[in-house]
């Protein structure tokens, strides 16, 4: 179940991305995915909370979704 939540968070992206591509330039978008997937994969050796980690996990796969679509 755990490797699976970079998937479930890219299909929530998915959903979501549609709105913010329009409202957002895709040069600001691709700059906030890269800073939101580096903070993530940075912080996840450094947590110990299971939650957080899930989250994170999720957060990673909504924000790779703006590279698939740019």
């Amino acid at each position: 179940a755990f490797g699976s939540l970079v998937s479930v968070g890219t299909f929530v992206g998915g959903i979501i991305s549609f709105s913010i591509i329009n409202l957002i330039s895709r040069k600001w978008t691709l700059i906030i995915s890269l800073l939101g997937v580096v903070a993530c994969l940075f912080t996840f050796p450094l947590s110990k909370n299971i939650v957080l980690l899930f989250g994170n996990r999720i957060l990673v796969g909504i924000f790779q979704v703006s590279h698939f679509i740019n």
